[in-house]
């Protein structure tokens, strides 16, 4: 024998069973009750409020409708112009931290600044016979592999007599390939000499991964690498509670670094501008890495590093 199974049930209709069973007034049944009647949705219309609202917020952090790497480009002062005041494409005045740079290519910005020689910034000891190259990586993460991304580079150059700062980072995450072979054109000067700070174990294994996976042969294991971590844990590792830069910092330079960016939060800084156009985590994240530039040149001769 084959049972057919019984229809569903309206909901209403049963409530309506129910109440005569009891003996009850039937119940008024609410106009959300019938769902064949519930108003269509416009859809159309909260996708163009929502369009709406995103066009505000760009407004508002300094963007515009063509695009946010645009605006900054078009607002971005020079060096000197208005005491670092910028005009949004709003028409509103807002305080530029530091200059973001300017874009070299599509997808890839430079920051490029020459810095004499003097009492906090002196040249490297000894007589280099080609540049010397103080360098600082800000990527995605701590952990390796290939979802960490390098989007940040910074490079001290000792060439001629004068120090300069150039510090490349990545404004659009396709144009990848062309911001390495610009930096690596800094990097493989006329005898090079590399000094880091815990580059041979973290910095340069990263930009190995990153270059790799770009198919893009890799020179850097053949220039001569100077780590001043090593140096400073042969010195001071028993004397110290840590070798981290900014312990030697403090220690070596007197230098007390305040409202710094942490070096954690320089994946977020990038992520929200990538996603929102803010750009204040990227000046940011310059500042502190041309702060660890800075005193990777000044510990050289306290650590009696030379070259030549």
């Amino acid at each position: 024998m084959i049972i057919a199974p019984r229809p569903a049930m309206d909901h209403r209709r049963l409530r309506e069973r129910l109440a005569r069973h009891r003996g009850e007034a039937e119940p008024a049944t609410p106009a959300c009750a019938d769902f064949d009647s519930e108003p269509e949705v416009d859809w159309h219309a909260r996708i163009g409020h929502l369009r709406q609202l995103i066009q505000a917020r760009r407004r508002r952090l300094g963007g515009s409708e063509m695009g946010t790497s645009q605006a900054m480009t078009a607002s971005a002062p020079g060096v000197g112009e208005q005491a670092g005041v910028y005009v949004t494409a709003d028409g509103g005045r807002a305080l530029d931290p530091i200059s973001l740079g300017s874009s070299v290519e599509e997808g890839v910005r430079l920051v490029d600044e020459r810095l004499e020689v003097s009492e906090s910034l002196p040249a490297p000891a000894g007589d280099p016979g080609g540049q010397v190259l103080c360098f600082d990586t800000e990527t995605t993460g701590l952990r390796g592999g290939a979802g960490l991304w390098v989007w940040m580079v910074g490079v001290l150059i000792w060439r001629d007599g004068h120090w300069r700062l150039r510090q490349w980072w990545l404004e659009r995450p396709g144009a990848e390939r062309r911001y390495l072979e610009l930096l690596l054109e800094d990097f493989t000067g006329d005898a090079a000499t590399l000094v880091s700070f815990n580059g041979k174990s973290y910095d340069l294994p990263h930009l190995a991964t990153r270059l790799g996976l770009n198919g893009m042969a890799n020179p850097l294991p053949d220039l001569d690498h100077i780590d001043l971590l090593h140096s400073v844990r042969r010195r001071y590792g028993k004397q110290w509670p840590d070798c981290r830069l900014r312990t030697t910092e403090e220690r070596l330079l007197d230098l007390h670094r305040s409202d710094d960016l942490p070096g954690s939060e320089a994946p977020r800084s990038w992520r929200e501008y990538l996603t929102m156009g803010r750009w204040q985590g990227i000046a940011q994240v310059l500042a502190h890495n041309r702060q660890d530039l800075l005193s990777l040149a000044r510990l050289m001769p306290l650590l009696g590093v030379e070259q030549g």
